[in-house]
């Protein structure tokens, strides 16, 4: 069959069907909440003071390359 029309996978996520569907949802909720809730918390730290949304984003950038450096995979030429 062809893909396109729906026969063999979902050719959106590029799994095949009847896989299931957690772990995207759970991503989707995931962003979605974050999209909902960031504005907000923005909104009251841009209420206390600027340089404290400043600080707090600094402080998640570090946070998150250090976890990126920490869990990255390493490159083919580097496994050598």
């Amino acid at each position: 069959m062809d893909p396109l029309v729906g026969g063999d996978g979902d050719w959106a996520t590029g799994r095949p069907f009847g896989d299931p569907l957690r772990p995207t949802a759970l991503l989707r909720v995931a962003q979605n909440a974050a999209w909902a809730v960031g504005p907000a918390i923005g909104g009251f730290m841009a209420g206390w003071s600027y340089a404290l949304m400043f600080a707090a984003t600094s402080f998640s950038s570090v946070i998150c390359l250090a976890l990126l450096q920490v869990t990255k995979s390493p490159r083919p030429h580097e496994l050598q």
